[in-house]
């Protein structure tokens, strides 16, 4: 029996509707698999990057402790340099002291001096 056109446009149709449904769903497999191998690699990649972040922090944790050291051994030398500092300026306003002394000062510390000594001296004879 001869078909009509109409029913081999029908037909035609009912072809091309099953390819494409067939299309349709090749393509919604073919996208989960590609979503589930994009999911795998980036969950791969991700572990790989938290790897290398781990490896950096270590890195920066030894740099920050190596900073945070070498700040308390400065803040230690500038304390020494400040106590080094204020003897000898110490020292040196005893010597100006003494250089500009009157002559009474250090005669009076003389004689403070031979005095100490001298009862010292008495101590010692009056022990033997």
């Amino acid at each position: 029996m001869p078909q009509t056109v109409t029913e081999t446009a029908l037909v035609t149709i009912a072809v091309a509707l099953s390819i494409q449904a067939l299309v349709g769903i090749g393509l919604s497999i073919g996208s989960w698999l590609a979503l589930r191998r994009l999911q795998a690699t980036l969950t791969a990649e991700s572990a790989a990057l938290q790897l290398r972040l781990d490896d950096a922090l270590v890195h920066l944790r030894a740099a920050s402790a190596s900073v945070s050291r070498f700040t308390a051994e400065a803040g230690g030398v500038a304390s020494q340099a400040g106590r080094v500092i204020d003897d000898v300026s110490g020292a040196m306003r005893a010597v100006a002291t003494t250089m500009g002394a009157p002559k009474a000062f250090i005669a009076a510390g003389l004689a403070t001096g031979l005095r100490r000594l001298l009862h010292v001296w008495r101590a010692r004879r009056a022990t033997r």
